[in-house]
């Protein structure tokens, strides 16, 4: 019982250390924004996708294999910490010397310069893998909670400064290398791990049977996430990447800081009972219940407040980001219950059907990405990445519902229709009264979520779900909801 109270509190510490690091991680964008001009951001954004792959790469899905095989001992760890050792090297050598290619494919020679740098960065990212497992397989998020509002607050500094004296796009990449150096020396203090010379392949082993699927779904993963910005920067250029991103970006902040929160504590605890499905499902039913209502809302506020966001986070030299981030904004709803389906089959310990669902979704997102593409604008990717995005909720919840749980998928589906016909109405609503509230831009958008909320709060008290909300959220011992 205490230990249970213990991980209650450090998951609630670990909540709200996240949700701090969001608040700091907005500031410092937004300040950012301001100092560092949309080239500059569109030339990062390039870099980043390349990182992004290079660390897909270095976790070969260890972590992942770590967490939720519980018959691991130290000296098999350490075996693994060593290999992540000499992969982070080998990795962060190959990276440095990326920039040569890349400058030659963008017709861009900072590349040679950026590149070198950031090989820091993938080096000590990718020998974080091993420890940041360690730490959540142990269930000390408040560790983690603590690590990472530290390391926001000073990386989010040390960028603002460096971009306020002229280094341009040199802030942000100098902010990526010290938060993976900063979050090495953390766990370095917090995991007792040793590097061992010698490669035993039987350690390995132990973990590659659930390791290489998992490696296999984040690297198509990988590609179905970036495969757009990619081909935006070749084709249209850095600057419509730019706007590109900036409007993904902020539409990725709710999914990724208010889903991310949960997902990295529902592996752990969840794996616990990886024997128990039943148990697990009754479980993930109250998960989506909760992700469903607030996705939408999210996904309603962002809709109608497009500009208002745009402008007050990034400023008025963004305004070709709006209609992206107006687009992508009705994905946030389907991406915030689906993001979390990752951590249910890694539960199960079936990471083969999830490589298996996001190779159905990888096939599309490409397809869909390419005729937004050869439409030739930003705008036309942007609605081809959300219905694809769609087409991802259906396919990943079939595979899991169906297929890993066998349970009905048509039932699963229905106990979305609440907030599917809320935002059916309030979708009407604002299409009949338009989108303008002619006031400051902060008022304007406080009045809009004030609306949305407002009509959130009725529909929900109309079909007597409000009170099960607190529940969920609050919990209730004299109100169980059974998920169905």
């Amino acid at each position: 019982m205490k230990m249970k109270k213990d991980v209650r509190r450090d998951t609630l510490i670990y909540g709200a250390a996240k949700y701090s690091t969001v608040v700091m991680s907005l500031l410092t964008t937004s300040v950012l924004a301001r100092l560092v001009t949309p080239e500059e951001y569109g030339v990062v954004t390039i870099v980043n996708v390349f990182t992004a792959f290079f660390t897909v790469l270095a976790d070969m899905g260890f972590g992942t294999a770590i967490i939720q095989n519980k018959t691991l001992t130290q000296d098999e760890v350490n075996d693994i910490f060593g290999i992540s050792a000499y992969i982070a090297f080998a990795l962060g050598v190959l990276f440095a010397l990326l920039g040569v290619p890349v400058a030659v494919f963008y017709e861009n020679d900072i590349y040679r310069r950026i590149c070198p740098i950031l090989g820091i960065s993938v080096f000590f990212n990718a020998v974080n893998i091993v420890p940041n497992a360690i730490l959540m397989k142990e269930k000390r998020f408040r560790v983690v909670g603590k690590r990472l509002l530290c390391v926001a607050v000073v990386s989010g500094l040390a960028a603002v400064v460096m971009a306020w004296h002229g280094f341009g796009c040199y802030a942000i990449v100098f902010q990526s290398v010290l938060q993976s150096m900063l979050i090495f020396a953390w766990n370095i203090v917090f995991v007792r791990l040793k590097v061992r010379m010698r490669i035993k392949i039987r350690s390995i082993k132990k973990v590659w049977g659930m390791s290489i699927y998992q490696f296999l779904y984040n690297f198509i993963n990988y590609l179905a996430r970036n495969l757009d910005n990619l081909l935006i920067g070749k084709t249209l250029g850095a600057v419509p990447l730019a706007y590109y991103d900036k409007g993904y970006r902020l539409m990725m902040y709710p999914v990724q800081n208010l889903t991310y929160v949960i997902n990295p504590i529902l592996h752990p605890v969840l794996s616990d009972y990886q024997d128990n499905r039943a148990y697990i499902y009754e479980a993930y039913l109250r998960v989506t219940h909760i992700l469903s209502i607030i996705g939408v809302f999210i996904s309603a506020v962002c809709f109608w407040g497009a500009e208002e966001l745009i402008f007050v986070f990034f400023g008025n030299q963004w305004t070709e980001a709006v209609t992206v981030f107006r687009v992508l904004s009705l994905s946030v709803w389907p991406q915030m219950i689906c993001s979390s389906a990752g951590s249910i089959y890694q539960s199960t310990g079936n990471t083969r059907l999830m490589f298996l669902s996001g190779s159905i979704h990888f096939t599309l997102t490409i397809m869909m990405i390419i005729i937004g593409i050869i439409i030739g604008n930003i705008q036309c990717v942007a609605i081809c990445v959300t219905i694809s995005l769609f087409l991802r909720f259906f396919i990943d919840y079939y595979v899991l519902i169906r297929k890993n749980f066998t349970y009905s998928y048509m039932r699963f589906l229905a106990s979305f229709r609440h907030e599917a016909l809320w935002a059916l109405g309030v979708g009407m609503c604002i299409a009949v009264c338009g989108f303008d509230i002619y006031a400051n831009h902060i008022v304007s958008f406080g009045i809009k979520a004030g609306i949305l909320l407002l009509t959130m709060l009725m529909w929900l008290r109309l079909i007597g779900e409000l009170g099960m909300l607190k529940t969920l959220l609050f919990g209730n011992r004299k109100h169980r909801d059974t998920g169905s």
